[in-house]
């Protein structure tokens, strides 16, 4: 919702018959696109990857996004980077989780926060039907101090989302 800045889960029961009230994972730093060095002509869209993961023990929903990195500086949409490759505003891949098919979330966390002047964006989630175990792909300027050349990275976990194994490019 741009105008609340919110992300939100809507759960139906019985295959889209329906749908319960919506329910808030969080509320964004910026609240629709956000200019970097990088992608500043086309943007960054604010949206969101899911996943699900049910077994008899567990209930699993998970949510990934792009947003600022919510460092002082960096936490509305007036301090984005633009073109500006000096700026100390950057964004960042956001993760939050529901072990209760939705109920409540964690607190949003960063995957991968790095201390450098780069951005991360285009976050792909997947979730392995098998074993539950999450695969994230984005794009992530870290290899270039100009912040405009991009490389695609990967990370996964194996716990539910509650850590992240270290970043692998994969470009």
């Amino acid at each position: 919702d741009t105008g609340s800045r919110g992300i939100y889960m809507v759960k139906s029961t019985n295959g889209g018959g329906s749908y319960a009230v919506p329910k808030k994972i969080v509320t964004t730093f910026d609240s629709y696109d956000i200019g970097v060095p990088s992608f500043n002509n086309r943007r960054i869209l604010l949206y969101v990857s899911g996943g699900a993961y049910k077994t008899g023990t567990k209930n699993n929903v998970y949510a990934a996004w792009t947003d600022l990195s919510g460092n002082t500086g960096c936490t509305t949409a007036a301090n984005e980077p633009g073109a500006n490759t000096a700026s100390s505003c950057k964004t960042r891949i956001w993760f939050s989780r529901s072990t209760d098919g939705g109920t409540t979330w964690s607190a949003a966390t960063r995957i991968n926060n790095q201390a450098g002047l780069n951005d991360q964006f285009n976050q792909w989630l997947a979730v392995d039907e098998t074993n539950g175990q999450l695969g994230i792909m984005y794009y992530d300027t870290v290899g270039d101090a100009g912040r405009k050349k991009t490389d695609v990275w990967y990370q996964t976990s194996s716990d539910d989302g509650a850590t992240w194994s270290a970043a692998t490019k994969v470009t």
